[in-house]
């Protein structure tokens, strides 16, 4: 018990050894898997392909415009611009508008789209439909809805859809009205008659849609932006995408011609209303005036009154000056009260335009213009957010807050304005009446008469004045010519912004060149085969001798497995002598060798290494004798070409004597003994007492016994044979024996207490010698191991040995290296 616990804790700590990188086992798996790396990459290429294919393409089309406000009539005659702005932000806003957007989706036909249905893709055919359909009234339900149309000929058709879940078929002709309770349409021909007669028909379906302006609005809104390029060259970019590259185009022109018209029209409109308020104060002005003119002339006549405009001079002088103070104090009132009543009867925000003439030349301008341009600004945000939000939103109710606070504290402003106007108006009237208690000393007509012509001197500047302003505002509006312009109109793309065809092929070999290594890097570290002798050196107990390592063969075993003798150079037979050397160091008492041969399954080639290693030691002129005791899958007569109608089979049954069944082979001193007919009971025929008996006889005739034994991981029949061995040798398989396999040795080394148990490594790949991933850890832990740097190559997929089928059909190696691993066959 305590030898066994001390082997298995020596084993463990074989284990706790760190795993070092094998570059040679990542190369022959991505030998291995280089059919699934191709398949990967095939399958990346050909998903990027259809991706392309059946994905819908998006088109892009750009125009830029330049923001400029030129006027022409005030730069000649210098009079005031009542248009000047320089902030373009204003105008990206209002581009960006949804307010905006809903005149250029109106100022465009967009009320049907017409569309062609393929098996996967739907087009829209904008501008290219070979039919129109012109509609007088649809029923509401009928918006946004599919109406699939089928022409008979060129001239006939029928339209199907559903109206309230009921499906439609309605019949029609080319160029007739068709009245319907829920819709009136008349079909027009464009180019229906080649169109009708052509495989693109054929192979398509067609309908068109009667689109609603909450439908347009929302589908196109989503798909346009605007960016500002040059804020000194005020230049602004638009950029509209589609699916369809005409329709793109259309848009971002549209978008473009709609501002100039809409900034035309806001700043025309904000002169005609100033001009209108100044032509209603100059009818009362002149009514006013007419009334003086009459008063002075009715005074002279009633009095007869000559010039006497000398009389009490400094006085009248002082008094036109006050009242041309009072005019302007009065001019300057009538304005506040009308900017005041504005901004009071103003729900729904403040048009900059609008205020600012109101405000243009006033003394007041300066102290309440950035106030108003505050609530502008206020009012923009608001009516953008109300784009995407409702008036119950948190946000608008702030924007509101903010909005009323704004008002509040400019009609503020202007009251206290306003008062300080008042003000002023009562000194000058509290100057005028001191001046005229001066004068009741002078004679009252004269007084009277004074009195009256300052009335109408203090009327005819305020008619002047008013007649001045009218003549700059009209001036300035027939003088406004709009100079925005479009640097760059929008032209339809043929290539697409997407898919990107590079960057789709790209990605999709990217992610499919990513799944190859993943999928090797997968396979190198869930490997669970036996690689090298790296592996058996780090997990087998290190009280096991590894014997030596057999290459694969360069080429297809013929049938008779027996190859040391075809080409005794060869590296082949060089591995087998190295093997014979190695033996030479264990020592035994008996002049006469059994060598034993195991494996865990079958398929690792212990029948393999039996043969050759018997063949190599006959060749130094030994009698060898092989004994078949794989009784329920024997492979030794097939390994030389013979048949198996007696064996150990009949032998251990006695039903054959010993000498009966032995045969000979090709090679001179080595004979063996087939397995026999496949017996009910094995491992009863080996633990009977016969197969010792006839052990101890044939050592009479032969120098070594070799028995190929069943594997022990499957059954324990070679158990037995192992214990009798004084060499038994444990056969693993290269990239095919599971690491898990030498668990079994151990067990079987410790259990059994096998002291003299030997381990050989078969079909090593010598290609990988290079690397170091195989001799690593062997020359280093048993001296006595064969150093010959081997370099031949491998071709064959699957080891030393094939099956007859697979020799007999070539066509099956193609199918063979579709697996990650070699065949399951026995050498």
């Amino acid at each position: 018990m305590s030898e066994s616990t001390s082997n298995s804790s020596e084993n463990n700590f074989g284990r706790g050894t760190s795993i070092e990188f094998d570059l040679g086992l990542l190369i022959n798996i991505v030998k291995r898997s280089w059919i699934w790396i191709l398949l990967i990459l095939i399958l990346s290429g050909s998903l990027a392909y259809t991706y392309i294919h059946y994905t819908a393409p998006v088109y892009e089309s750009s125009s830029i415009i330049q923001i400029i406000s030129d006027n022409q009539a005030n730069r000649l005659l210098n009079v005031e611009d009542i248009y000047q702005s320089d902030d373009i932000s204003k105008d990206i806003e209002l581009l960006r508008s949804e307010e905006f957007f809903k005149r250029v989706v109106h100022s465009l036909d967009l009320g049907i789209s017409y569309f062609t249905e393929g098996q996967i893709l739907t087009n829209e055919r904008f501008r290219s439909s070979p039919y129109n359909v012109e509609f007088d009234a649809v029923d509401p339900l009928m918006l946004d809805s599919k109406i699939y149309i089928d022409f008979e000929d060129a001239s006939h058709g029928t339209l199907t859809y559903y109206f309230r879940d009921v499906e439609q078929k309605v019949k029609f002709t080319v160029g007739d009205t068709v009245h319907l309770d829920h819709m009136t349409f008349n079909v027009k021909d464009r180019f229906l008659d080649g169109f009708v007669n052509s495989i693109e028909y054929d192979e398509n379906k067609y309908f068109f849609v009667f689109n609603s302006a909450y439908q347009n609005l929302v589908s196109l809104s989503a798909n346009y932006r605007i960016d500002l390029l040059n804020a000194s060259a005020k230049t602004i970019r638009i950029t509209v995408t589609n699916l369809n590259a005409a329709k793109a185009t259309d848009i971002a022109n549209a978008i473009a011609e709609e501002f100039m018209i809409y900034d035309a029209e806001r700043k025309v409109e904000s002169a005609k209303k100033i001009l209108t308020f100044i032509n209603d104060q100059l009818g009362e002005v002149y009514t006013r005036l007419k009334d003086s003119e009459s008063s002075i002339s009715e005074f002279k006549k009633e009095n007869r009154l000559a010039n006497n405009e000398d009389i009490a001079m400094t006085y009248i002088n002082r008094l036109s000056e006050l009242e041309r103070d009072k005019s302007i104090l009065d001019v300057q009132m009538n304005l506040l009260r009308e900017l005041k009543k504005n901004i009071d009867e103003e729900n729904t925000g403040v048009d900059i335009n609008q205020l600012m003439p109101v405000l243009a030349g006033t003394e007041f301008e300066s102290k309440v213009e950035k106030q108003i341009l505050g609530l502008q600004e206020l009012v923009l945000r608001r009516n953008n957010q109300l784009s995407s939000a409702t008036l119950e939103n948190p946000t608008i109710i702030i924007y509101d807050q903010q909005i009323e606070t704004q008002k509040t504290l400019i009609l503020r402003s202007l009251d206290a304005l306003e008062a300080r106007f008042k003000r002023g108006i009562r000194t000058i009237n509290s100057a005028m009446k001191e001046i005229e208690q001066n004068f009741t000393d002078l004679p009252t007509k004269e007084i009277e008469y004074a009195r009256i012509e300052r009335v109408y001197n203090s009327n005819e500047k305020y008619y002047t004045m008013l007649l001045e302003k009218k003549t700059e505002y009209a001036i300035s509006e027939a003088g406004f010519v709009s100079e925005n312009r479009v640097l760059r109109k929008a032209s339809t793309s043929r290539v697409p912004i997407s898919p990107v065809h590079s960057i789709i092929y790209g990605s999709f070999i990217t992610i499919g060149v990513f799944l190859a290594f993943l999928l090797v890097g997968i396979r190198y570290v869930v490997n669970n085969d036996i690689s090298g002798v790296h592996d058996l050196s780090r997990l087998m107990n290190p009280r096991i001798s590894l014997l030596g390592v057999v290459p694969k063969y360069s080429k297809n075993i013929p049938l008779s497995q027996l190859i040391i003798d075809k080409n005794p150079k060869s590296v082949m037979a060089e591995a087998f002598r190295t093997l014979r050397t190695n033996l030479d160091f264990f020592q035994s008492d008996n002049e006469k060798k059994i060598i034993a041969v195991t494996s865990t399954i079958s398929g690792e080639g212990k029948t393999f290494v039996a043969i050759n290693l018997g063949g190599i030691l006959a060749f130094s002129n030994k009698k060898v004798i092989i004994l078949d005791l794989d009784m329920r899958k024997p492979r030794i007569h097939k390994g030389f070409n013979s048949t198996n109608e007696y064996g150990m089979s009949t032998f251990l049954s006695n039903r054959d004597q010993l000498q009966d069944i032995i045969r000979k082979s090709e090679l001179e001193g080595l004979h063996f003994i087939t397995a026999g007919p496949i017996p009910p009971n094995p491992s009863e025929l080996i633990i009977s007492g016969n197969l010792v008996k006839g052990l101890e006889e044939l050592k009479k005739t032969y120098d070594i016994i070799i028995i190929d034994n069943p594997p022990v991981g499957l059954v324990t029949d070679g158990i037995a044979s192992l214990k009798l061995a004084d060499y038994p040798l444990y056969i693993f398989r290269s990239e095919y024996s599971k690491k898990s396999f030498i668990d079994n040795i151990n067990r079987i080394f410790v259990e059994n207490k096998i002291t003299n148990l030997s381990a050989v490594l078969n079909s090593v790949d010598l290609t990988r010698a290079r690397y170091g991933s195989y001799g690593r850890g062997y020359g280093a832990k048993y001296g006595y191991g064969y150093g010959y740097g081997y370099g031949y190559g491998y071709t064959s997929g699957n080891g030393y040995y094939t099956e007859e089928n697979e020799v007999k059909e070539p066509k099956l190696k193609f199918l063979r290296n579709l697996r990650s691993k070699p065949a399951d066959d026995d050498k």
